[in-house]
């Protein structure tokens, strides 16, 4: 897709994949006049984006780095 990272966003999910301005401009209309449908994109999109969170970033750099000090320890 030309929009809508791939590896980030799950299409029609949490975001959509789109080609062209005029899909992703009729993709976000037809979400915006359904209040359930952008409820329920916009939930899963504040869920998924907690995976790139700065807290998670940290945890996951704490944690190489304690493997690396203990695989040099040994």
């Amino acid at each position: 897709p030309k929009g809508g990272q791939p590896e980030v966003v799950d299409d029609g999910l949490n975001g959509f994949h789109w080609e062209t301005t005029d899909e992703l401009m009729q993709r976000s209309r037809n979400v915006l006049i359904d209040p359930e449908a952008f409820d329920t994109i916009r939930e899963r999109a504040i869920k998924s984006a907690r995976a790139y969170s700065t807290e998670r970033f940290r945890g996951k750099i704490r944690r190489l780095l304690l493997e690396e000090r203990r695989a040099g320890c040994s």
